[in-house]
């Protein structure tokens, strides 16, 4: 037995533990699975170490009874069995698949992937240590990526996102034009700890797309890893994008969409210091009569600022206009 306790954010810990060293035969992917408690409610866990107080290379996610991680031969790991309940003996098995690294694990090995969703698996990927994005104020780092290429038919704007996924819970993305080029678009954080970048690309060019997770194996906090989802889909902003655009409209209830809108070149002066706006649409109004008129959104989007503005040519919004409103208050804020 050991005093050692290590506590991990996906659920590395346990009241009692035991070390073991296990020399890998060959490289490929190893899997850690150990019994289940005979006690309900009681879950034992398995951490994977590179050597003692090592960095993390794996540890099972809460609630399961398996971790897995890209093995060397020749090169020992640390094993760390723990658990909570109160009676034994336990059993752990280890199985070590030679084929189980992706074929996609090394830039070299991309996979070519169009528009649409694509399914993807970093518990056995490596890391390459290549050109890689800064994650800006958060300390993770990238590994265990997956590489893809993409090839654009039509010059555009385009999305690449793991938004979609499930089980991966935090990933980094980066685009380059070649396996060693520094990235010219990156994410680490956007979609929660998921990640999305919109890009203009060319038609014709290939990208590489890396996908990673990220972590922080000396902080008890192991790469993330697990089954994701890769989209890459064509952003067509839509035809009132622009003030020169804009809708026509009548009094009552417009549907609008800002998802694929972009940023118009004119900046409302009703907006408040520190705000920013960005995905705007324009509409047009002409009124039938003299009076007052009030403008609102509702529904679920984020809070919102509406402007109202005298001409497209002016470029200056009216003194009396715009407020940013919480669609899930209605409050002026």
């Amino acid at each position: 037995p050991s005093d050692m306790i290590i506590n991990s954010f996906d659920g590395c810990s346990g009241l009692r533990d035991r070390y073991y060293s296990y020399v890998p035969s060959q490289s490929g992917a190893l899997t850690v699975t150990v019994s289940p408690c005979a006690q309900p409610f009681q879950t034992p866990t398995v951490s994977i170490f590179t050597e003692c107080g090592g960095d993390y290379l794996a540890c099972s996610p809460f609630g399961e009874l398996a971790a897995g991680t890209a093995v060397t031969a020749g090169v020992p790991i640390i094993i760390r069995i723990a658990d909570d309940c109160s009676t034994g003996p336990m059993l752990f098995t280890v199985a070590l698949n030679p084929n189980g690294i992706p074929i996609n694990d090394a830039c070299e090995g991309a996979i070519a992937v169009t528009t649409g969703d694509t399914p993807f698996d970093n518990t056995f990927a490596t890391t390459e240590l290549l050109p890689s994005c800064a994650t800006g104020g958060f300390p993770f780092q990238p590994g265990l990526d997956l590489f893809y290429t993409f090839t654009p038919s039509v010059t555009g704007t385009y999305d690449i996102t793991t938004q979609d996924s499930l089980v991966i819970s935090d990933t980094q993305l980066a685009i380059s034009t070649g396996c060693g080029e520094f990235p010219f678009a990156c994410n680490d954080d956007s979609r929660g700890f998921l990640s999305f970048i919109r890009t203009p690309l060319t038609a014709g060019q290939t990208y590489t797309i890396r996908v990673s997770g990220t972590g922080l194996p000396n902080g008890s906090s192991p790469i993330n890893r697990g089954p994701g989802i890769l989209t890459v889909r064509q952003s067509i902003a839509p035809s009132n994008d622009d003030c020169t655009t804009a809708q026509v409209v009548a009094a009552g209830v417009t549907p609008f969409d800002l998802y694929d809108a972009t940023t118009g070149t004119d900046s409302p002066s009703c907006i408040r210091e520190g705000n920013t706006t960005y995905n705007d649409v324009w509409f047009s109004y002409t009124p039938s009569s003299d009076g007052p008129v009030e403008a609102s959104v509702t529904g679920d989007s984020v809070p919102v600022t509406i402007s109202r503005f005298t001409s497209c040519e002016t470029g200056v919004s009216a003194d009396s206009a715009g407020a940013l409103i919480d669609s899930a208050t209605g409050a002026v804020v």
